[in-house]
Parts: structure tokens; C-alpha cells; sequence
């Protein structure tokens, strides 16, 4: 099964021609998206095949003056039906406004999200299809399958060299030291299940942490798809919502380190393997946890959280150029790319999100270098807040220590020592990171090579 492509069927329910194209064009050419003109034909749609994204324009449901036309079923009456057809929909509204009960609304009929018809774009829709659709496969960490047992369904294993998943285990076969050991050496510590079998595999095996960190992923989801909920935009309470999650989703992550017989061993195995926005944003806030404290950094949670929202404004920007480097960027692209951690701050406001000090400078200048070639302010040396080149590291330590395809997992160690070459290739005064924090880091990996 190929590893970069995503089999989707989207329902999209709009006879604008913008929408249409607009959305039409965020998903990849493996996917299908069938557009409904009309609610008769969206219902039909709906009772003859399984989506798994269905997008419905408001605009198709108006009631027209006038109109001797029978009056079509409302918004809550559609979604609704098609999240009783089928429990792993996500649902996605675009309106052009929402009275003040609209969460009450999403709830009760099914909804995952409601969005602004009038500032929906390619780049904002793909973003929000990425994070909000359902997975293939369910996480399961290779720590959690006892030896010897019989795995009551197909286990699979993601091979980075040829980009594909493929069957690891097969129904009744049993975890042998030799796969565990094979799973070491490719330094891909994560196995997978189908999602429709997780639950037969949790039902007979203990699964604790693979559990956990499904459900922080799940949470995670729900807290980035906030800052593009239309219906909660403005309200008080909104933000303070979002801090408490995203604080308990730290909490949480801390529990699960601390379920690892060491930090490093935590750092080699739980991290998600293949970049995406999801990923790094829950990677992000594993490696804050951990290297806050090698760092004496204090403020720890403050710290995670701001790993886990940090990138939140890269929404605006093209998606497809996310796995290049900087010095790929055009100069248009580039200047686009420059916005994104001030675009962070600007959705936080807007959902009343109630940053700390900590959090907001983090988030703010953790693309700053220490030779001052970096942005939005081009600060150096000890200008730059202390958080915000601590979130530098951690950010880029991810693109290293993440699955690229093609080519082969790196483990903790080979990702630092190529982040230390980065750090004198990326600028070109040769120093994009602070000495200290890179001395407490490097002593850490040192003491852990073997």
C-alpha cells in the first residue's frame, strides 16, 4: 500500500463553481470527489457509497423566495442523516454566518467542523482536510506487543526506502524476537493495524500507550480544528476551551514519557515516524518535554503547548511546498512562508486564545537564528527570547528525526548530529542555533550513542 497517496471519497454539496473547483482541487488524484448539485442528490449519493469527507455548502439549502419549489431539508436534517449512515464521516459546513447556538448545533447534528464559505482557499481547505480526515491505520507502538503472542489480525510496517506500508504480521502469527529486532534495526518503532481491526486488537491484547496516543492524536485534531471553527470565532470562552485542552493534551504526553524505562528510549520510539501537520505538531511537544528539562528550560508546559500550535498560521500557505527547504522557496514564496508564525499569533487572538508570555514569544520568533539572518525580526545572539530558539531546535530536530520518503530512518542520534550540520550550512554566517542550548543537547545524544 503506497505510503504518500490518500484513498478518499469526499461528497461535496455545492453547485458554486468556485467552491467546487477550489475544493476539488485540495485533494490528490488518487481520491474521489463526487459533487452533488442538489440535496436529492447528495441523499442518493450518500445511500450508495462510503465517504469519508463530505462538505455541504449552505448556500445549496437557502430557501428561495418565491419558489413553488418543495422547501429542502435543513443543514442540521442532512448532516445528521449522513452521520447516523456512517460514524467515521467528517462532516465540514461552510456558511456564511451562524447564530450564537452553532457549536450546540454541530454537536447535536453530526458536524466536525463549521467554516467561513467567504474565506475558504485551497491551501486552508487541504490543510483542514489533512487533519480532520479519518486515518487508514491506527498507531500501534512496537513496546506494547507482548513476545510470543498471536496477533488476532494483519499487523503492517511502513518501509521508508520503497514509500509503501506493507503486511509485517499476519492474522495468528506470532511477535517472534526476530521482528522485534527487525523493527530496531529499520528505526521505525511505530507498527500499524486498519482501523476497522484496532479494536479487535485492543479487545484481546493490552495496548496502554499505542491507546493513549491514539487518543491525544484525536484530541490534538479537535484542538487544531478549532482555530477554524466559524461558529466559536469571538467567543470568550472559546479560547480558554482550547488553553485547557491543549494543556491536558501536554499533561497527558508527559504520563506517557514518563511510562518509558528512559527519556531517550521514549525519545527513539514515541515521536510519530512520517512528517504531517498532525505529527509535528504532537512531536513537537514530545521532544519540548523532554528537552526542556536537559535544557534546565523552565516553564515546561508552557513550552509544549506552544510546540503543539506553533505552526497553526502554515495553513495559509501552499501546501505542497511544506516538505522542501527554505532555500527552495521562490522569493514570492518565501515572503509568503516568512508570515506564518505572526499568522499563529493573529488566529490565537481571534479565537481569544489567552497566550502567555512565554507561549507568544516562542511562537513569534522561533524562526529567528542566532546569527540574525533569520525572521520576522531578525534578532541575534541573546536578543532572541530564550523559548523561541529552544522551539527553533526542537522544530528542526523534527524535520531530521522524521521518515522521509525514499530514503532511510536516521534514529535520534544520526537526526542530531544532522542537525549540528544544518546548524552550519542553513545561514550563511554558519550559526543558525544558540551554543548553549546546543552544548546541553549535544552531552544528552553523546551519552546515548550506544
Amino acid at each position: 500500500m503506497s505510503g504518500t497517496e490518500w484513498h478518499l471519497q469526499a461528497l461535496l454539496l455545492t453547485s458554486d463553481k468556485e467552491v467546487q473547483e477550489q475544493i476539488s482541487s485540495a485533494f490528490n488524484k488518487t481520491s474521489k470527489v463526487v459533487q452533488a448539485k442538489n440535496h436529492q442528490e447528495a441523499f442518493l449519493q450518500l445511500d450508495q457509497r462510503p465517504f469519508q469527507v463530505m462538505i455541504v455548502d449552505e448556500v445549496e439549502l437557502e430557501v428561495k423566495p418565491y419558489s413553488d419549489e418543495p422547501k429542502p431539508p435543513s443543514i442540521f436534517e442532512i448532516c445528521q442523516y449522513a452521520s447516523q449512515l456512517n460514524q467515521h464521516l467528517t462532516i465540514i459546513l461552510l456558511v456564511n454566518k451562524f447564530p450564537s447556538n452553532a457549536g450546540d448545533f454541530a454537536r447535536k447534528s453530526g458536524a466536525n467542523l463549521i467554516m467561513n464559505r467567504n474565506e475558504i482557499g485551497l491551501n486552508r481547505m487541504l490543510y483542514v482536510i489533512q487533519i480532520m480526515r479519518k486515518r487508514t491505520f491506527r498507531t500501534v507502538l512496537c513496546r506494547d506487543l507482548p513476545l510470543d503472542v498471536r496477533v488476532p489480525v494483519e499487523i503492517w510496517h511502513y518501509r521508508p526506502m520503497a514509500d509503501r506500508y506493507s503486511v509485517f504480521l499476519r492474522e495468528g502469527e506470532s511477535f517472534s524476537t526476530l521482528h522485534k529486532d527487525k523493527i530496531a534495526k529499520s528505526k521505525v518503532f511505530h507498527i500499524f493495524v486498519k482501523e476497522q481491526e484496532f479494536p479487535k486488537l485492543v479487545g484481546q491484547l493490552n495496548l496502554s500507550r499505542s491507546q493513549e496516543l491514539s487518543s491525544i492524536r484525536n484530541q490534538y485534531r479537535q484542538l487544531l480544528s478549532q482555530f477554524f471553527n466559524f461558529s466559536h470565532e469571538g467567543h470568550l470562552h472559546t479560547g480558554i476551551e482550547m488553553l485547557n485542552s491543549g494543556m491536558e493534551i501536554v499533561a497527558r504526553l508527559e504520563k506517557l514519557i514518563a511510562s518509558f524505562p528512559s527519556a531517550y528510549e521514549a525519545l527513539e520510539e514515541l515521536p510519530y515516524p512520517r512528517w504531517s501537520a498532525l505529527a509535528h505538531g504532537i512531536n513537537c511537544a514530545i521532544y519540548a518535554i523532554i528537552f526542556a528539562k536537559i535544557c534546565q528550560r523552565p516553564q515546561v508546559q508552557e513550552l509544549a503547548f506552544a510546540a503543539l500550535i506553533h505552526n497553526v498560521g502554515l495553513s495559509d500557505f501552499d501546501q505542497k511546498l511544506l516538505n522542501r527547504s527554505e532555500a527552495d522557496f521562490t522569493k514570492a514564496q518565501l515572503q509568503e512562508y516568512q508570515k506564518h508564525s505572526l499568522r499563529t499569533i493573529e488566529m490565537a487572538h481571534a479565537m481569544n486564545l489567552p497566550l502567555t508570555p512565554v507561549m507568544e514569544l516562542a511562537i513569534t520568533h522561533h524562526h529567528e537564528n542566532y546569527d540574525g539572518t533569520g525572521f520576522p525580526a531578525g534578532m541575534a545572539g541573546t536578543l532572541i527570547p530564550p523559548d523561541a530558539a529552544f522551539l527553533s531546535i526542537i522544530g528542526s530536530f523534527d524535520y531530521f528525526n522524521s521518515v522521509h520518503p525514499g530514503k532511510r530512518a536516521l534514529g535520534p542520534v544520526e537526526a542530531w548530529g544532522q542537525l549540528q550540520k544544518f546548524h552550519l550550512t542553513a545561514t550563511p554566517l554558519q550559526k543558525k542555533f544558540g551554543p548553549t542550548l546546543l552544548s546541553y543537547l549535544d552531552s544528552f545524544f553523546i551519552n546515548n550513542k550506544s
